[in-house]
């Protein structure tokens, strides 16, 4: 007789067993079934033997790292989004993992609201790839078609025109996968944003937050107010009229090795 493989929602790959305890009396108060591992070598025996919805994984771990990881597990099992936890003296390597097939990251420590806010984009996210044929995937209509865009990931984008302004706005992971959104706070004029730092901050109506990184450094010159007045339009038209900030970039060719140009990687799974 059979034995049926045990399925859980979430595993939780993490060497510091006191984060794990944190995050699973977090995600399992929001009823969602959890597992852990303390190493990549028991996640990815346990990816064999049981089913996920989802991974969150420590980007520093012995012998095969986070990215290695994220490498494997996109080979064996694509449909499985992962998030990468990183301390903010890693950023510039979880920067990385979006190139690699990452779905967001989120820094120790982190809040409540973080963990919770990403953890349910990316159970929508997965519900959404599901019941989405990629033939009725298409290109999203651009407003301006002068710049070229470059892409964090699937996480944001950033289009650079030829006079060097660049703009930023939010990728596939986000649209739609937030539900209604209630607030979006965006930077200062003149303050500086920085590649995988925080650029924008999304509240959805159901009290979650959703942190934006930003795609390439810069100093802020203009923000967009229609979207601070109608956050909706992240959801409707998150190409155009949904952009959120516009850039001098102060990095900009060193900081495109960590971005991709290519429309059908961004859209695709």
């Amino acid at each position: 007789m059979k034995i049926m493989e045990q399925q859980f929602d979430i595993l939780i790959i993490e060497n510091e067993q006191v984060v794990i305890e944190a995050a699973k009396k977090i995600l399992t108060h929001q009823s969602f079934t959890v597992d852990e591992a303390l190493n990549s070598e028991v996640a990815l025996q346990k990816l064999q033997q049981h089913r996920f919805k989802l991974i969150i994984s420590d980007l520093m771990l012995p012998r095969i790292s986070g990215i290695d990881l994220i490498e494997k597990v996109n080979h064996a099992n694509p449909e499985i989004p992962i998030i990468i936890i990183t301390g903010y003296a890693m950023l510039e390597n979880a920067v990385k993992c979006f190139k690699v097939g990452a779905f967001d990251f989120i820094p120790k420590p982190f809040d409540v609201e973080e963990l919770v806010g990403v953890v349910h984009r990316a159970m929508r996210h997965i519900e959404i790839m599901r019941t989405t044929s990629k033939r009725d995937t298409k290109l999203p209509p651009l407003a301006d078609r002068t710049g070229t865009y470059y892409f964090l990931g699937k996480h944001s984008w950033a289009k650079v025109d030829q006079d060097g302004v660049t703009t930023f706005g939010v990728g596939v992971t986000f649209s739609g996968r937030m539900g209604a959104i209630q607030q979006v706070e965006l930077p200062n004029l003149n303050s500086e944003v920085w590649q995988g730092n925080l650029c924008a901050r999304i509240i959805s109506q159901d009290q979650l937050l959703h942190m934006v990184w930003a795609p390439l450094s810069g100093k802020v010159i203009d923000v967009n107010r229609e979207v601070e007045q109608n956050p909706n339009l992240i959801n409707t038209d998150p190409f155009n009229h949904g952009w959120l900030i516009k850039v001098i970039p102060t990095n900009l060719e060193k900081e495109l090795e960590n971005l991709t140009a290519d429309w059908y990687h961004h859209l695709d799974r």
